[in-house]
Protein backbone atom coordinates (compact mmCIF):
# COMPACT_ATOMS: atom_id res chain seq x y z
CA UNK A 1 0.00 0.00 0.00
CA UNK A 2 2.67 2.97 0.81
CA UNK A 3 4.18 1.90 -2.92
CA UNK A 4 1.45 3.10 -3.82
CA UNK A 5 0.55 6.10 -2.19
CA UNK A 6 4.52 7.12 -3.11
CA UNK A 7 3.94 6.68 -6.49
CA UNK A 8 0.64 8.70 -6.26
CA UNK A 9 2.59 11.36 -4.80
CA UNK A 10 5.40 11.41 -7.61
CA UNK A 11 2.71 11.54 -9.84
CA UNK A 12 1.18 14.51 -9.06
CA UNK A 13 4.44 16.23 -7.93
CA UNK A 14 5.14 15.24 -11.49
CA UNK A 15 1.74 17.27 -12.33
CA UNK A 16 1.85 19.95 -10.60
CA UNK A 17 5.72 21.10 -12.17
CA UNK A 18 3.24 21.98 -15.71
CA UNK A 19 0.74 23.46 -13.53
CA UNK A 20 3.11 25.95 -12.53
CA UNK A 21 4.09 26.82 -15.64
CA UNK A 22 0.45 27.33 -17.06
CA UNK A 23 0.05 30.16 -14.15
CA UNK A 24 3.31 31.87 -15.96
CA UNK A 25 1.42 31.51 -19.12
CA UNK A 26 -1.59 32.61 -17.53
CA UNK A 27 -0.28 35.41 -16.44
CA UNK A 28 0.98 36.47 -19.63
CA UNK A 29 -1.94 35.93 -20.92
CA UNK A 30 -3.69 38.73 -18.57
CA UNK A 31 -1.25 41.49 -20.16
CA UNK A 32 -1.93 40.15 -23.42
CA UNK A 33 -5.45 40.32 -22.82
CA UNK A 34 -4.97 44.00 -21.22
CA UNK A 35 -3.25 45.08 -24.54
CA UNK A 36 -6.40 44.36 -26.48
CA UNK A 37 -8.40 46.46 -24.43
CA UNK A 38 -5.80 49.78 -24.88
CA UNK A 39 -6.35 48.92 -28.50
CA UNK A 40 -10.04 48.78 -28.69
CA UNK A 41 -10.37 51.64 -26.22
CA UNK A 42 -7.99 54.17 -28.73
CA UNK A 43 -9.52 52.78 -31.83
CA UNK A 44 -13.71 53.78 -30.19
CA UNK A 45 -12.07 57.35 -28.94
CA UNK A 46 -11.14 57.66 -32.52
CA UNK A 47 -14.40 57.17 -33.89
CA UNK A 48 -15.78 59.38 -30.88
CA UNK A 49 -14.08 62.28 -32.31
CA UNK A 50 -14.83 61.54 -35.75
CA UNK A 51 -18.11 61.43 -35.11
CA UNK A 52 -17.71 64.63 -33.15
CA UNK A 53 -16.32 66.40 -36.69
CA UNK A 54 -12.68 65.60 -36.44
CA UNK A 55 -11.42 64.51 -40.15
CA UNK A 56 -11.24 60.42 -40.18
CA UNK A 57 -7.96 61.40 -42.73
CA UNK A 58 -5.98 63.12 -39.51
CA UNK A 59 -5.99 59.71 -37.94
CA UNK A 60 -5.17 57.60 -40.53
CA UNK A 61 -1.91 56.23 -39.84
CA UNK A 62 -2.66 55.29 -36.28
CA UNK A 63 -5.95 53.80 -37.14
CA UNK A 64 -3.15 51.68 -39.53
CA UNK A 65 -0.79 51.11 -36.53
CA UNK A 66 -3.68 50.12 -33.89
CA UNK A 67 -4.65 47.75 -37.13
CA UNK A 68 -1.35 46.37 -37.22
CA UNK A 69 -1.33 46.37 -33.46
CA UNK A 70 -5.01 44.40 -32.90
CA UNK A 71 -3.51 41.85 -35.69
CA UNK A 72 -0.45 40.81 -33.68
CA UNK A 73 -1.66 40.54 -29.94
CA UNK A 74 -4.51 38.70 -31.34
CA UNK A 75 -1.79 36.19 -32.79
CA UNK A 76 0.21 36.51 -29.84
CA UNK A 77 -2.96 35.78 -27.98
CA UNK A 78 -3.69 32.43 -30.27
CA UNK A 79 0.18 31.17 -29.47
CA UNK A 80 -0.15 31.66 -25.96
CA UNK A 81 -3.35 29.92 -25.40
CA UNK A 82 -2.21 26.88 -27.62
CA UNK A 83 0.41 26.83 -25.15
CA UNK A 84 -1.41 26.30 -22.46
CA UNK A 85 -3.50 23.80 -24.17
CA UNK A 86 -0.46 21.72 -24.60
CA UNK A 87 0.61 22.06 -21.34
CA UNK A 88 -2.54 20.95 -20.05
CA UNK A 89 -2.45 17.96 -22.51
CA UNK A 90 1.08 17.67 -20.76
CA UNK A 91 -0.81 16.81 -17.35
CA UNK A 92 -3.13 14.61 -19.00
CA UNK A 93 -0.76 12.87 -20.57
CA UNK A 94 0.98 12.47 -16.91
CA UNK A 95 -1.51 11.13 -15.67
CA UNK A 96 -2.93 8.70 -18.76
CA UNK A 97 0.30 7.18 -19.18
CA UNK A 98 0.37 6.38 -15.61
CA UNK A 99 -2.96 5.16 -15.27
CA UNK A 100 -2.73 3.03 -18.61
CA UNK A 101 0.81 1.82 -17.68
CA UNK A 102 2.17 3.20 -21.26
CA UNK A 103 5.26 5.17 -20.21
CA UNK A 104 7.05 5.15 -23.54
CA UNK A 105 4.55 6.33 -25.24
CA UNK A 106 3.45 8.72 -22.45
CA UNK A 107 7.09 10.15 -22.21
CA UNK A 108 7.08 11.04 -26.47
CA UNK A 109 3.65 12.45 -26.13
CA UNK A 110 4.92 14.95 -23.27
CA UNK A 111 8.46 15.55 -24.46
CA UNK A 112 6.56 16.53 -27.70
CA UNK A 113 3.56 18.63 -26.04
CA UNK A 114 5.73 19.82 -23.86
CA UNK A 115 8.16 20.98 -26.93
CA UNK A 116 5.02 22.50 -29.04
CA UNK A 117 4.30 24.39 -25.73
CA UNK A 118 7.57 26.09 -25.37
CA UNK A 119 7.75 26.91 -29.34
CA UNK A 120 3.96 28.44 -29.15
CA UNK A 121 5.44 30.67 -25.78
CA UNK A 122 8.49 31.72 -27.87
CA UNK A 123 5.96 32.90 -30.86
CA UNK A 124 3.75 34.52 -28.68
CA UNK A 125 6.45 36.94 -26.40
CA UNK A 126 8.21 37.69 -29.76
CA UNK A 127 4.43 38.64 -30.94
CA UNK A 128 4.56 40.84 -27.89
CA UNK A 129 7.68 42.19 -28.61
CA UNK A 130 6.56 42.98 -31.89
CA UNK A 131 3.38 44.57 -30.84
CA UNK A 132 5.17 47.12 -28.05
CA UNK A 133 7.48 48.12 -30.80
CA UNK A 134 4.55 48.88 -33.22
CA UNK A 135 3.13 50.76 -29.75
CA UNK A 136 6.16 52.87 -29.66
CA UNK A 137 6.32 53.71 -33.17
CA UNK A 138 6.01 57.46 -33.93
CA UNK A 139 3.11 58.67 -36.06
Amino acid sequence: MSTDISNITHLVQLATTPAFLLTGVGAILSVLTSRVSRIVDRKRQIADLCRTGCSASEYHSELNNLNHRSITIHWAIYCCSFSAFCICGVVFAIFMSEIFNEHAVGENLIAWLFSISMVALTAALALFMREIRLCSQIN
